[in-house]
Formats: structure tokens, sequence, C-alpha cells
């Protein structure tokens, strides 16, 4: 099955319309997407130096009961 083309669009294109986003909702925007870039530096990191995560040991422990 081929990708229609003309369905397809950019995240980036100069006239897509976004709605506004109300003055009363920017800080919690801006923070919650504040998080989850901390979030993935330090997943990044973690991988980087090898160090295992939460998640990493827990499907290890799942891996070792299959």
């Amino acid at each position: 099955m081929q990708p229609r083309r003309h369905l397809q669009g950019s995240l980036f294109e100069e006239d897509r319309q976004t709605p506004a986003i109300p003055a009363s909702q920017r800080s919690t925007l801006v923070r919650l997407i504040e998080g989850l870039l901390v979030e993935a530096l330090a997943d990044s990191a973690n991988i980087e130096r090898g160090t295992p995560t939460a998640e990493t040991r827990e499907a290890a422990h799942e891996q070792g009961h299959a």
C-alpha cells in the first residue's frame, strides 16, 4: 500500500493554522514540555552511560520469568 501524498501534510507548513493557546494555559503547557524534555534528556543520558533505568530493570526481570 502506497501513501497518499495528497493526505500527507507537513507539521512545518507555513500556512498551517494552529489553534491559539489561551494565556491561562501557556505556563502549564510550558511546564509540561520542560518536564518531557528533562525526562528525555535523562533517559538519553542513562542509555549513553549504560545505566539501567527502572523500566529496563523491570523489563530484564520480566524476561527472566519468560
